[in-house]
Formats: structure tokens, C-alpha cells, sequence
């Protein structure tokens, strides 16, 4: 097994089965700032009560979040500010702030090669940064790009270009795009599953989330979900693809091996992210509500910033939390049993225990 596949086989070990273990150290990280305290993954379980636990002010109207456990890293696209913000995964501080001059959408973080790569949709193209320096390395043109998603153990980036109905397959190694994957309408978002070897593409226009090859891009399977399928997590320890239905208001729960939905937690309307704990299966899901949208998906419509807190294995929601404005991007630290939830109006981020 050469160097590679060794460390992508730690990470897996560390953020799911690895829990009776007790503590690990993370690997250090020589960028930035001094590294964190070793993660204990003993947090693990969820908390007893999910609660927002506090609010930060980072960037400006930030849209999704990558978060690397590995190097207690955490990395915020924001648009407002034309920049990558890097914070201290473990204490939240920001570390650095890594300007484009343009504005990223989607951000996704290879723990191995410590390379971040953010999408644009606007110059359509996705940014290549060294994690280590925070240096901008390359840009590579792939079209409007939006959902972006990394396989660490195959060193590949796959964008969704909703314009297209494709998916750009990037080789990581050689900073440029390799394949162009026709997808049903509208594909979003994507998810990986590492050791299936295939990944996963939610296109919101047809309703279905369908499974490639990462070897050969060739498809493997398609399944129907709720209305409008934005994001997903794959769990990988259940063997589930959890996705946030959009229109429908549900986190449907896909088995990998039967290719069926198996279950259907209803949370509210406008789900737009997810992210989870891969050890409780424990899941935050912010829902694109704000004031003045009819309450649509909030219990009180002059208190907008719904997320809810679900239990995927267990099929329930725990609580229903609001953090205000309009959240959307979501990054769930596994270390620290804390998400990080944007908000794409202002500088908002709320850590919220789960």
C-alpha cells in the first residue's frame, strides 16, 4: 500500500470505527498556525441537547463549509468577501483569510494532499489552494460550476455544472479536468463513497440521486427521492446516502446496496444542507428560510434561521433550532461534535452542538 492509500485508510479508521479507540493525535499542521489539541474521539456522541453554543464573524455572506479534522481545519466560502476563511476547527479562530478577487461558492478540502479547491459560478472556474501556505496555485476552467466534493483516495475533484447537466471530473495530480459526465437535470451536489468506489450526483430537476463509477464515470445506479434533492452525506459505516429533499421538506435515507429509499425523516421545509456525525449518524440540516417568507419550514415566522438536528439511524428529528437570517452551508466537525452553519446574508456563523 504506498503512502497514499496509508493515510486515507487512517483518516477513514479515525472518523468512523475508531471511536473505542480513545484518543488520537491529528497530524500536524505546518500552515497557519500551531495545530489544536488532539481530538478525542470519545466526543463522538452526540450532546445531550443540541444547542446553538455560539455565534462567530467570519467573512462575509459565507455559502458552504469543508471542514479537515485531520489537520483541525475548517474552510469557509465566502462570497462577500471574495475569500477562503480558515479557521481553527477545534477553537473557531479564524487563522487566515485567503483572497480570490472573485466569488466561491462551493468549497472542498483533500486532507491528504492538503490541497483546497473552491467553485465559482460566476468565472466559472474552480481555484486550486495549497492548504499549507494558503498560496493560490491554479484555476481550472470547468463552466458554472456549484456542488464540489473531493476522493482523497483517488486524488479526484468532481464539480456539478447545472447548466450542462454534467458532472467535471478533475485529476488532482495534474490540475485539469479529465472527464465530462452527462447527468440527469440539474445536478447539485456530489457525494463520494471511497471504498464502493463510486460517487454519488443529486440532480434536483429530475428528483433522483444516481451512482458512477469513479474508475470509469459510467453509471450504476438511480434512485428516486423527494422533490428537489439538494445535498447529501454519504455514511458510509450504515451503508446510507442521507439527502436533503428540497421541495418535499424530507432527509430521505438511500440504501447503497439495495439502491432504495429506506426511510424518509420529515423536517420542515427548504432543507438545504447536511452534514453528519459518522459515528451516532446524528445530522444538522439548515433550512433556506428567512423573514418575510410566510414561516415556510419555521414553527414562528418572525424567527427565521430554522436548523434542524436529526438522528438518521434512529429515522427522527431531535430538535429544531434557529440561529436568523438565512442559513445555508453546513460543516460538521466530528473531533468536537460541532457544526458550523452559514448564513448568506451577513458574517453570521453559528457553531451549534449535535
Amino acid at each position: 500500500m504506498n503512502t497514499t492509500r496509508k493515510t486515507t485508510a487512517r483518516m477513514r479508521r479515525m472518523l468512523t470505527i475508531a471511536a473505542a479507540a480513545g484518543l488520537v493525535t491529528a497530524t500536524a499542521a505546518p500552515a497557519l498556525a500551531a495545530p489544536g489539541p488532539a481530538g478525542s474521539l470519545g466526543s463522538l456522541a452526540p450532546s445531550p441537547e443540541p444547542a446553538v453554543l455560539d455565534t462567530l464573524q467570519v467573512g462575509d455572506g459565507n455559502y458552504e463549509v469543508a471542514v479537515d479534522p485531520i489537520h483541525n481545519r475548517a474552510y469557509l466560502a465566502s462570497p462577500g468577501a471574495q475569500a477562503i476563511t480558515v479557521l481553527d476547527a477545534t477553537t473557531n479562530a479564524t487563522l487566515q483569510t485567503i483572497d480570490l478577487g472573485h466569488a466561491p461558492y462551493g468549497v472542498a478540502v483533500n486532507p491528504v494532499t492538503q490541497t483546497v479547491y473552491t467553485s465559482d459560478t460566476r468565472n466559472e472556474t474552480v481555484t486550486v489552494i495549497d492548504a499549507v501556505s494558503g498560496a493560490v496555485t491554479g484555476t481550472i476552467q470547468v463552466g458554472r460550476g456549484h456542488g464540489i466534493e473531493v476522493d482523497p483516495l483517488r486524488d479526484l475533484v468532481y464539480v456539478a455544472v447545472p447548466g450542462d447537466s454534467a458532472v467535471k471530473v478533475i485529476d488532482g495530480a495534474a490540475g485539469e479536468v479529465v472527464a465530462t459526465v452527462p447527468t440527469g437535470e440539474t445536478p447539485v451536489q456530489i457525494a463520494v463513497d471511497e471504498a464502493r468506489g463510486s460517487y454519488w450526483v443529486s440532480t434536483t430537476g429530475d428528483a433522483t440521486v444516481t451512482e458512477y463509477s469513479s474508475d470509469t464515470n459510467a453509471k450504476i445506479a438511480s434512485v428516486t427521492t423527494g422533490e428537489g434533492p439538494q445535498n447529501m452525506y454519504l455514511d458510509a459505516v450504515r451503508g446510507k446516502l442521507y439527502v436533503d429533499a428540497f421541495k418535499a421538506g424530507t432527509v430521505d435515507v438511500v440504501d447503497v446496496n439495495t439502491d432504495a429509499v429506506v426511510d424518509s425523516i420529515e423536517v420542515g421545509a427548504q432543507p438545504i444542507g447536511i452534514d453528519c456525525n459518522p459515528v451516532s449518524a446524528v445530522c444538522v440540516v439548515p433550512h433556506l428560510t428567512a423573514k418575510g417568507d410566510g414561516g415556510k419550514g419555521s414553527t414562528d415566522p418572525d424567527d427565521p434561521g430554522r436548523v434542524s438536528v436529526i438522528d438518521a439511524d434512529a429515522g427522527t428529528k431531535i430538535a429544531e433550532l434557529h440561529i436568523g437570517g438565512v442559513p445555508l452551508g453546513v460543516g460538521y466537525n466530528p473531533l468536537t461534535s460541532t457544526a458550523l452553519v452559514t448564513d448568506r446574508g451577513s458574517a453570521d456563523v453559528a457553531v451549534i452542538g449535535a
